[in-house]
């Protein structure tokens, strides 16, 4: 059936992000059909003012273990394991009808990218968000 996803996205939707040089892993964020993961945190490390690299926060904070789904693929399209990408790989899922019910406009499932610093500025002084991410509490 025809979502308002379904609509606007006719496949599979990553995102990645990037800042200076560094790019993150795709995170998924719509199946193409019924499933959104909607909630994701980057972290970006810092050195000096110059980043060095770029990962995501646990995003199986918010539903049980066996609700956790692998959610980070290289830019070839293969899923990623923790081993070789050296951060957590899981999301939580959110069913399109539960995103219409969470919005009567069928927005509930908006993509959310929280974004965390962690290291030092360019004049050594350390970053602070970090310790605001979701998995921090």
């Amino acid at each position: 059936t025809e979502t308002g996803l379904t609509r606007v996205f006719w496949g599979n939707v990553t995102v990645h992000v990037e800042s200076q040089q560094a790019l993150s892993y795709q995170k998924w964020y719509f199946d193409g059909g019924s499933t959104v993961f909607p909630f994701m945190t980057a972290i970006i490390d810092v050195k000096d003012g110059v980043v060095t690299g770029i990962t995501w926060d646990d995003g199986c904070l918010f539903c049980a273990a066996n609700d956790c789904q692998p959610t980070l693929y290289d830019f070839e399209g293969n899923l990623a394991t923790e081993e070789e990408a050296r951060q957590p790989i899981g999301g939580c899922g959110v069913l399109t009808p539960e995103c219409a019910a969470l919005n009567e406009n069928g927005v509930g499932c908006d993509l959310l990218i929280y974004t965390v610093w962690t290291g030092t500025d360019s004049q050594g002084k350390d970053f602070r968000s970090s310790a605001y991410r979701f998995s921090a509490f």
